[in-house]
């Protein structure tokens, strides 16, 4: 399995158990549901934890989330079950009444994009200035009343939206990126002196000399790093670029099994295969469905089935680990 859309249901709960069974999977939808934790069950894996090697997107916007994990908060951190999503690049948390992402930022060093407006967040998520490739954090809308001055050492961040928040220790007239990174920055080089000025310093205290003309300016700041502006989608497409220009084997034409609109509240072995044999995308978008469709398990077995979408139905329960079909892995 490569993509898993389940947005827009009555889903209640994101069973680990089941996700830690697809291991290549890359695209994860579960947006305008009612879950109150993100990934349910993870105290009651075995081994390392939740590990998705290929997960690049996930995203759990408007879904009521309240944590990341149901583990108890008391718990400690070095005790709970590790999150490992080495490749993520755009995490997509908004519209949640989230306060801390826990350790999940840690499980996410090649994050380019987060989104956690509209949440309840107080300070900077723990985890987010040790992100060197993050380019945009969008924390609008939040309870944030201090902006650190660290983050001004984040030379790859190119947007950070922070309006809609009571900041008090940034000016009103501040409010583009590029102004707050040069404000953060000329805080630091006012908080820590450079090693010339330092020498300076010292140098005056052992020879009880005064400077004979007036001290010179400080050294310019650190040079910024040049940035990337490229966002993750443009990545994609310049690496698509890049494999179309190689030599490709030829490939089958895509087949997709198409039942939306249909109305249906359930669907058969028959309904799936008088439609299409064989897919490798299922699309039952906008239906009554209220639980996971089965039928697909049986109808293909393991085939090459990649993708599966069911926007818009009334699914209350993903998956349980027993019903969990063979093409998850």
């Amino acid at each position: 399995m490569r993509k898993l859309k389940l947005s827009k249901n009555k889903l209640t709960s994101l069973p680990v158990a089941v996700l830690a069974k697809m291991p290549k999977l890359i695209e994860l939808e579960v947006s305008d549901n009612r879950m109150a934790c993100l990934f349910s069950g993870l105290g009651e894996l075995s081994g390392e934890g939740l590990n998705l090697p290929a997960l690049v997107r996930l995203d759990a916007r408007n879904t009521g989330l309240q944590r990341i994990t149901d583990i108890d908060s008391s718990v400690d951190d070095t005790l709970k079950p590790t999150i490992n999503l080495p490749a993520v690049k755009e995490l997509l948390l908004s519209v949640n009444s989230l306060n801390n992402l826990e350790n999940l930022l840690l499980a996410t060093p090649q994050l380019h994009f987060l989104d956690i407006r509209n949440n309840q967040f107080t300070q900077i998520p723990l985890g987010v200035l040790d992100l060197a490739t993050l380019r945009h954090l969008d924390m609008t809308s939040n309870h944030m009343e201090h902006i650190p001055t660290e983050l001004g050492s984040m030379y790859d961040l190119t947007t950070f939206d922070w309006a809609g928040n009571p900041v008090r220790n940034v000016p009103r007239t501040c409010t583009t990126t590029d102004a707050l990174m040069k404000l953060l920055r000329q805080r630091q080089e006012n908080d820590f002196p450079t090693p010339t000025d330092t020498a300076r310093v010292e140098a005056l205290a052992v020879t009880g000399n005064q400077p004979d003309t007036p001290p010179s300016s400080r050294p310019s700041q650190t040079p910024v790093l040049e940035r990337s502006s490229t966002p993750v989608l443009a990545e994609a497409q310049a690496v698509s670029v890049a494999n179309s220009l190689s030599p490709k084997k030829p490939t089958r034409p895509v087949k997709n099994l198409n039942l939306t609109k249909k109305m249906l509240k359930d669907v058969t072995v028959e309904e799936i295969m008088t439609e299409c044999c064989e897919p490798q995308i299922a699309i039952l978008d906008f239906n009554l469905l209220t639980s996971f469709p089965i039928a697909l398990h049986h109808a293909f077995g393991t085939t090459t089935l990649t993708q599966i979408s069911i926007h818009h139905n009334k699914i209350s329960e993903f998956l349980s680990n027993s019903r969990s079909p063979s093409w998850c892995h």
